[in-house]
């Protein structure tokens, strides 16, 4: 249990810190750009590492097609949506709806896997919601150009980090190895981010090639 707390602790840190520093790469890039650059390269890396990582890591086919299908929504889409509203908003808008992740993980556990609810997760949640509820309603001055529809996006990626790792847990019941659900949702992810990047590119150049005929 004190590793899991310690885990959860440096998860929320890297978090935090991979947010703000995306904000300084979204002042030149846009953010399916920056999700085809960050999520590919953290692949390459863990594949580098894999050799070393993954050594003595059974393979369980059993529970590939799960890690697949969530590497085909995560972390690709979360990290698409953090970066729109991350460039949108900010981080520290960002980073706080982006707090009511637990509100989703706790509906889903305890719907997908009947998990029950104690009395301090209750309260918790109920200061992420209240949280998240007067970030809402006070605007601060210095955003004042954002749009209450750009609330959408800290929240959909909320739900994303809130919903995987409850539907995670079903597949390491089965593969119990999250070095390799991580590898394989990184790796499919990648595919995605990659293919959409090249088709919005190739739309594109086909406008461009279109706009640049009528004249």
């Amino acid at each position: 249990m004190t590793a899991a707390i310690i885990y959860a602790f440096a998860s929320a840190i890297f978090l935090g810190a991979g947010v703000v520093l995306a904000q300084l790469g979204l002042r030149t890039v846009e953010p399916l750009s920056g999700a085809a650059i960050s999520v590919p390269s953290f692949t390459l890396l863990f594949l580098v590492l894999s050799p070393l990582v993954l050594h003595g890591e059974p393979v369980v086919w059993r529970g590939l097609p799960i890690f697949m299908a969530i590497g085909l929504f995560f972390p690709a889409s979360l990290t698409l949506l953090t970066f729109a509203s991350n460039r949108a908003l900010g981080p520290v808008i960002t980073s706080t709806l982006g707090n009511l992740a637990p509100l989703f993980a706790v509906t889903a556990a305890v719907v997908l896997l009947h998990e029950p609810l104690a009395p301090q997760q209750l309260i918790g949640l109920v200061v992420a919601v209240t949280g998240a509820a007067i970030i809402t309603v006070s605007r601060p001055r210095d955003l004042g150009h954002w749009r209450s529809w750009a609330l959408l996006l800290p929240l959909a990626s909320a739900l994303v980090r809130g919903i995987v790792p409850p539907i995670a847990k079903l597949g390491l019941a089965i593969w119990p190895s999250a070095l390799w659900a991580c590898l394989i949702g990184y790796i499919m992810s990648s595919i995605v981010v990659l293919t959409v990047q090249r088709i919005r590119k190739a739309s594109f150049r086909r406008r461009v090639r279109a706009g640049s005929g009528l004249h």
